[in-house]
């Protein structure tokens, strides 16, 4: 079953909850969706249950890139507009390996 869909209807079903997933039960989530190139999308509708609230934070998005080794520059730049903190953007940054993914995710965080 697409998890992609699974997710969204749980955002959009459950919104005051999906704006209180702690970062490790993000993680949980993300690390149940086997295929990489979904994990991007998956982290996409996991961050639209936080638009409307100040709850994600970089700790999240860490947390979510761990949980997503080969799609962790993806899953960054899909959860970094919603970051509440992107003052704390260099841990995020921290975990990727070379400047240009690093020049690439910084873009996505709010000003």
């Amino acid at each position: 079953y697409d998890k992609r869909k699974v997710v969204g209807e749980f955002v959009r079903d459950h919104p005051a909850r999906a704006a209180k997933l702690s970062p490790e039960e993000i993680a949980q989530i993300l690390s149940k969706v086997p295929f990489s190139l979904d994990q991007a999308s998956v982290a996409g509708e996991i961050a639209a249950g936080f638009e409307r609230s100040d709850n994600m934070t970089c700790a999240h998005i860490v947390a979510a890139m761990r949980a997503c080794e080969y799609s962790k520059t993806d899953v960054a730049k899909a959860m970094a507009p919603c970051a509440s903190d992107p003052q704390n953007r260099s841990i995020v940054l921290d975990y990727l390996e070379y400047s240009f993914e690093k020049d690439d995710v910084a873009k996505y965080f709010r000003k």
